[in-house]
């Protein structure tokens, strides 16, 4: 069936992957390449039992890989904007595995801000109107829980993690922060912008039909911003796990680093 029909789930998109992976060989090149490497380094953690960091930052990174992998089938498929959604948590991901391996202190603040988070979700579910959640689930949650939590988290003080933007700072990551981040809350946050992809207009700036797709054709400068953010964040990742396993691939990461790099000159002087 045709595109018309069966919109991405048709074969004819086959041959739209094909297209757009051509085009884009380059990027698409590296991303396999820092793909075989990231998940190779899985199997080279040596991760000790009750080390809170190493098991943080080994976690997260196996989650980055996954939505790495995602945004990878995603953008090869022209699905533009929601590699774009996908982007925003792998940028997300990358700052706070970049905050938990700066030192063992900040991972174990990691989890402890994630109980604050169970806190409000626990009142939330324990004080909901009937009918909200199932019987099954709020007979599970206990006013006793709610309060030992509680008295836990006030006892070791416990503080939320910082905004993105305070851990972008704190990073190293504040310039694809500044550049990225807020562009990237439209995809999420769906603004009126945004579904402004999905009509075509006239030249009089009149609506005249829906766009029911992302951009096929000349789609290539898209493409290739999602695969450079996406490779510079997963690149940044890598090099924190090797850096905090200390293992050796640093010549491999800087290579790839290096042809990255020159993609984006060749991009610029375009």
């Amino acid at each position: 069936m045709s595109i018309n029909e069966e919109g991405y789930l048709s074969e004819e998109m086959n041959e739209i992957e094909k297209e757009i992976l051509h085009d884009n060989y380059k990027y698409f090149n590296i991303a396999r390449r820092l793909n075989i490497l990231g998940h190779s380094l899985k199997f080279k953690l040596n991760i000790h039992q009750q080390d809170a960091q190493e098991i943080t930052a080994a976690t997260l990174y196996v989650s980055l890989l996954e939505s790495f992998n995602s945004i990878y089938i995603l953008t090869s498929k022209g699905l533009i904007v929601d590699a774009n959604i996908l982007l925003r948590s792998l940028l997300e991901k990358t700052l706070r595995l970049k905050y938990v391996s700066m030192t063992y202190e900040n991972a174990i603040h990691y989890h402890m801000a994630s109980e604050k988070e169970r806190l409000k979700l626990l009142n939330s579910i324990h004080n909901a109107k009937e009918g909200v959640f199932s019987n099954e689930v709020r007979s599970t949650i206990t006013k006793e829980e709610i309060d030992n939590l509680k008295e836990r988290i006030d006892l070791e003080g416990v503080k939320e993690l910082p905004s993105n933007e305070v851990l972008a700072r704190m990073t190293g990551l504040e310039m694809i922060y500044q550049n990225a981040y807020r562009i990237l809350n439209s995809y999420v946050h769906t603004n009126a912008t945004l579904i402004n992809k999905f009509v075509n207009t006239n030249e009089k700036g009149m609506i005249t039909d829906l766009n029911w797709f992302s951009h096929f054709n000349n789609n290539s400068s898209e493409v290739e911003q999602v695969m450079f953010s996406t490779l510079y964040l997963i690149i940044t990742a890598t090099e924190t796990i090797i850096e905090l396993f200390e293992l050796e691939y640093g010549e491999l990461i800087q290579s790839l680093t290096e042809e990255l790099d020159q993609l984006v000159s060749l991009r610029m002087d375009q």
